[in-house]
């Protein structure tokens, strides 16, 4: 075990190790993706709100690591770099179970599953996007949500994705979806 005997160094490693964790935390699509802020209220952060709320308390991700000395003293860069990047890897892994964990929380409190018992299907899909609520770009085109789930299953989710864009009760739900945006989006005016 190396001892960082000034405490400015051990700060400044402390630093560097979380900035790496991070880094190749974020390198995976979906942790990548997600926006997150340092805070310093204690938590719990309310997720669904109401009187059946979902509270979470905020996730705390710890990785340990050891380095020979001989890592650091020969400056050993790919043994270093190997080390760093295992340690990104233990912090991807957590974060992922942690956010797929409150995401099936607040699914299921909010009534956003879909189960597709089996094989995806474009009924499934549409049955899924029936209770989505679409935003649309300024072409009036939907934004579509993403998908998340197995890699299997999005594999056939994807595969499946031509084959909807072509169903008519696809387009009858999108202009549905449509008007039911733009209800929401109206203003009254006076004259």
């Amino acid at each position: 075990m190396i001892r960082w005997d000034l405490p400015a160094y051990e700060h400044a490693m402390s630093e560097f190790f979380d900035a790496v964790a991070w880094g190749v935390a974020r390198l995976d699509p979906f942790i990548g993706s997600i926006q997150s802020a340092r805070t310093i209220h204690p938590g719990p952060t309310r997720n669904v709100p109401g009187p059946n709320p979902v509270d979470h308390p905020l996730a705390h991700f710890a990785q340990e690591t050891e380095f020979r000395a001989d890592v650091v003293r020969e400056s050993n860069l790919e043994e270093f770099t190997t080390i760093l990047y295992r340690l990104g890897e233990g912090c991807q892994e957590q974060i992922g179970r942690s956010m797929f964990s409150y995401m099936r929380d607040i699914t299921s409190a909010t009534g956003n599953v879909s189960n597709v018992d089996g094989l995806p299907s474009v009924e499934t899909i549409l049955e899924s996007f029936e209770s989505y609520n679409f935003d649309f770009d300024d072409e009036g085109q939907p934004i579509m949500p993403e998908f998340v789930g197995l890699p299997e299953t999005l594999r056939l989710i994807t595969n499946l994705v031509p084959e909807l864009d072509q169903d008519p009760r696809f387009e009858e739900l999108m202009l549905r979806k449509k008007a039911e945006h733009d209800a929401q989006k109206r203003t009254r005016r006076l004259s």
